[in-house]
């Protein structure tokens, strides 16, 4: 069994979750999307019309006008992993602040936080969402490392930050906040709209 189907079962058998919240993706590409506060994958994503279809929680959705500046890609070689944390079906339900979804393969659980809807460009409204975003990862980590003993099969941890197009990349307020983050609590944590699967 690979630490991946590992690391699946060991969701399945520490939560209370219903079979078809954790759901395996094989497309190369793919898209999550951020609504009502609940992550999902995006399955039909037809640029040309600036048009995304998602499984709702009850039905299928449509939402139009559209583009990947709104949406989380991923980008893998192999078979991953999408676990809904936040939301009506999502892995942890306390009400409390976490992030929006995790996916792993069998080399890397990524926790996502989606803060695409930030609209401010002043520098301190910029930082404060950063913040809060880095505070929801690391509230997430919690509560998996107090759920699953911190085991995790041996899967490195990484957070990701998915923020508008506006906010400055790799600009020094970020890499201030990054590196107190790994150096805090030992994970690397990237702004990006993007994660790609290398192995």
């Amino acid at each position: 069994m690979s630490r991946q189907e590992e690391f699946k079962e060991l969701l399945i058998s520490n939560f209370s979750v219903d079979e078809d919240t954790i759901q395996e993706e094989e497309r190369e590409v793919f898209y999550v999307t951020d609504y009502k506060d609940q992550a999902f994958i995006v399955f039909v994503y037809d640029e040309p019309n600036s048009t995304i279809y998602f499984q709702g929680n009850d039905e299928i959705i449509k939402i139009e006008n559209i583009n990947e500046d709104n949406l989380f890609k991923v980008e893998n070689k192999k078979k991953t992993v999408f676990v809904p944390i936040d939301g009506k079906k999502g892995l942890l339900q306390d009400g409390s602040s976490k992030c929006d979804f995790i996916i792993f393969d069998d080399t890397t659980i990524c926790f996502v936080e989606i803060k695409l809807n930030a609209i401010s460009e002043a520098q301190r409204a910029i930082n404060k969402n950063r913040k809060k975003a880095l505070d929801q990862i690391i509230n997430t980590v919690y509560a998996f490392d107090t759920q699953l003993n911190k085991d995790y099969k041996g899967l490195k941890l990484e957070g990701h930050v998915c923020t508008p197009k506006i906010y400055p990349r790799q600009n020094a307020a970020w890499e201030s906040l990054a590196v107190e983050f790994l150096e805090e609590y030992g994970i690397p944590v990237y702004e990006s709209n993007v994660k790609i699967f290398t192995t």
